[in-house]
């Protein structure tokens, strides 16, 4: 079972090989550097013998050999492929979202970057009350949409929407220098009695009066929280962190639309895979018909919504419609699968010039 990485680097905000990017959509470099990096574990010299789309594409599960270990799977018997090992291990012990990303620099290409692409990020929110900091952080948006494998950026000032809350952080050395025995009295009001309203005022202002004392911003400073509980009170499931006035989540939970993109890049796969059957070459014109039933499934709804990506990914036309076409000579391809609980059928034809 591949990664079909031509399909990944057709979607919406995506390419693959962000690592190397002086080989940028270019599949004979990517794969220069495949084979110096992996060698025959990912380069097959019989490639017209192999189920890959393109010589880039990783396996996510091998077919065992006899004598090696395996698992029963609804592919046969074998194990997972090792850069889905290293995600999973990723997850499991870190969580769902990793800081930062690290390793040797001769994984860098293609094991990371093989990571990367299989784990999107459905959303990323940044919260700060500077404005120019929001414009400079939309003025990098296509880079974090392609380069962190996010599926949306949002940029906002409004705190109270996303649940951030505003929290007085005094600096005891300070007041305590200058206050003397006044210290205790301000230090709790400022932890326990201090309303978000005077805090707001503090950050515009840059100053405060708190029980006869002003305060200046060397004496109190203002970090922005999050209520961890209220975080994860919807569907979603978001990850936050927070640094001084700058608030980043990140939503990790997988939804709908998020399963839908898998299945558009999998019927990608099969198309793929009818035109290999078929012989086609990469200019070779031709028509595919889709037809997919019961048309209220999730997979009906991912080729309704995706099925430009798709003919962008494959370079053939799709009908989103059951073949009347009697003439079965006339195609030179065809399949029949069950996906996700719903079937799909495709009819691959050779179009003349």
């Amino acid at each position: 079972v591949y990664f079909n990485t031509k399909a990944f680097s057709c979607s919406p905000n995506h390419n693959y090989a962000k690592l190397l990017p002086e080989a940028y959509k270019d599949e004979g470099c990517i794969e220069k550097h495949l084979r110096e990096g992996e060698g025959e574990l990912s380069i097959c010299n019989n490639f017209q013998n192999v189920e890959k789309i393109s010589k880039c594409d990783f396996a996510l599960w091998k077919a065992s050999k006899n004598g090696e270990p395996f698992w029963e799977s609804p592919w046969g018997k074998g194990r997972p492929g090792w850069h889905i090992e290293c995600s999973a291990m990723s997850m499991s012990v870190c969580g769902s979202k990793l800081d930062i990303h690290a390793g040797g620099f001769d994984l860098k290409f293609p094991h990371h970057d093989n990571e990367i692409a299989q784990y999107p990020l459905k959303e990323v929110i940044v919260v700060n009350r500077d404005s120019q900091f929001l414009e400079d952080v939309k003025l990098l948006e296509n880079y974090i949409l392609s380069e962190m494998n996010v599926i949306k950026l949002t940029t906002s000032s409004n705190r109270q929407e996303y649940g951030v809350n505003l929290k007085a952080e005094p600096n005891f050395r300070l007041l305590g220098a200058r206050l003397k025995g006044d210290q205790k009295a301000v230090t709790d009001y400022l932890k326990n009695k201090i309303s978000e309203d005077e805090l707001e005022t503090f950050l515009d202002d840059g100053k405060i009066v708190v029980l006869g004392h002003e305060l200046s911003c060397e004496e109190l400073t203002v970090s922005f929280t999050t209520n961890k509980e209220k975080d994860n009170e919807d569907d979603n499931q978001w990850e936050t962190a927070t640094k001084g006035k700058c608030v980043v989540m990140i939503n990790t939970s997988e939804d709908e639309n998020i399963l839908a993109m898998g299945l558009s890049r999998e019927v990608a796969n099969r198309i793929q895979k009818l035109r290999k059957k078929g012989k086609l070459l990469e200019t070779d014109k031709a028509l595919v018909y889709c037809f997919v039933t019961p048309k209220d499934s999730l997979l009906a709804k991912s080729l309704n919504d995706n099925y430009k990506n798709i003919e962008q990914s494959t370079g053939t036309p799709l009908k989103l419609e059951e073949c009347n076409f009697q003439d079965k000579d006339g195609f030179i391809a065809e399949s029949c699968d069950q996906i996700k609980g719903a079937q799909l059928e495709l009819k691959l034809l050779r179009l003349s010039n």
